[in-house]
């Protein structure tokens, strides 16, 4: 899966240029066994800034955009979970590190399934967060299949926005953002920072999602140390989809949060909390 790449500093900044694509990730902490965090559609690394605060003091963080989120760029051409994940193989590489714990939200949990089909001997295990094994399908694909062509026009704006909002956020947090000042303040942040996406990057970013792959049958031979933490109000990728998930692999186990789709986001001290304690049964070859 591994692709050669470019790497160069700027300000300490490191991005990657793989086929002509400019990949950004960030560092946090300088010693410790590595993670690397795999954000969601129409996100970007932000969404683990609590989390990553947390984490720091133990571990080596690696902290990725997906191409056109954040500060990666869009590339020319759409792209698909697999290329996302030779990505994050070409990072891995260019930081010498010969075994990480991957964490991915939605999409991200995808790429994490994606490296732990391809390249199980570089993970140390894998932590899925809003994730699930099923393709798009039934009433999420007739949704998508319905909102596609809007976003690929307006982008995600107005009542679109408002929809994936309502999708990405839990009820309880979405109630605490017009009580609280601290989740006010990071629901008006999403919500300008997914409705600032341009059209062709949020398309794409919606296109990679839902032409993922079933792994419905294909993850019975996946024995990394495997943690599925699954949101109790996730309309995203339902708490069954993410029992799902955990029975399909012989060495997971599920954790339940009181959090929607945006887990990370909503309830950063328990998810920081639950992969502390995962990661101390992850491989990484110690």
């Amino acid at each position: 899966m591994s692709r050669p790449c470019a790497i160069w500093q700027n300000r300490a900044v490191p991005f990657i240029e793989r086929a002509g694509t400019k990949i950004f990730y960030e560092r946090r902490g300088r010693s410790g066994d590595t993670i690397v965090l795999l954000h969601n559609t129409f996100c970007d690394h932000r969404v683990f800034e609590g989390v990553a605060e947390r984490l720091r003091k133990s571990f080596r963080l690696i902290l990725v955009d997906f191409r056109g989120h954040g500060q990666s760029p869009m590339p020319a051409k759409y792209y698909t979970a697999e290329d996302l994940a030779v990505d994050v193989v070409s990072i891995l590489n260019e930081e010498r590190v010969e075994k990480a714990l991957i964490v991915g939200v939605s999409i991200g949990a995808t790429v994490a399934l994606e490296l732990a089909l391809g390249v199980p001997g570089r993970l140390a295990g894998i932590a899925l967060l809003g994730a699930t094994a099923r393709p798009n399908e039934g009433r999420d694909a007739a949704r998508n299949s319905a909102l596609a062509p809007l976003v690929r026009i307006f982008g995600v704006r107005g009542p679109i926005l408002a929809l994936g909002m309502r999708t990405l956020f839990g009820g309880t947090f979405r109630d605490r953002s017009r009580r609280e000042k601290e989740a006010r303040q990071a629901f008006a942040y999403w919500r300008g920072r997914i409705g600032g996406m341009s059209a062709k990057a949020a398309y794409a970013s919606l296109r990679a999602w839902c032409r993922r792959p079933s792994y419905l049958g294909r993850l019975s031979g996946v024995t990394l140390p495997a943690l599925v933490v699954a949101g109790e109000e996730d309309v995203a990728c339902r708490l069954d989809e993410g029992a799902e998930l955990a029975r399909s692999m012989p060495r997971a186990r599920l954790v339940r949060v009181p959090a929607g789709h945006m887990m990370a986001v909503e309830k950063p001290g328990d998810i920081a909390e639950a992969l502390e304690e995962f990661a101390g049964s992850a491989d990484f070859g110690r």
